[in-house]
């Protein structure tokens, strides 16, 4: 369950980035066209974003079940046995 999750979590990431990257070119090309033509294509680009947005939720959602699922993650604190050389 938890590698259906960690590549479910992967390809839903993955989209969310390239679709930022779509956005992003969208908009540098709707910056380059001018007022008129510009206007619909940053319209565009902004409901194709809002999609994006969505899908990262989704897979911040399958992130946190992964931690906490596996009882581990990086910004758990764990008490590390004492050493003999400290005192």
């Amino acid at each position: 369950m938890i590698n259906f999750l960690k590549q479910f979590y992967g390809v839903l990431a993955l989209i969310a980035v390239i679709l930022g990257f779509i956005v992003a070119v969208i908009f540098a090309g709707a910056l380059i066209v001018g007022p008129d033509l510009g206007t619909d294509w940053a319209m565009a680009g902004g409901e194709i974003m809002s999609w994006g947005i969505a899908i990262a939720a989704v897979a911040v959602l399958a992130g946190l079940i992964i931690i906490y699922a596996s009882g581990s993650h990086s910004l758990k604190m764990e008490k590390k046995p004492e050493s003999e050389d400290s005192n």
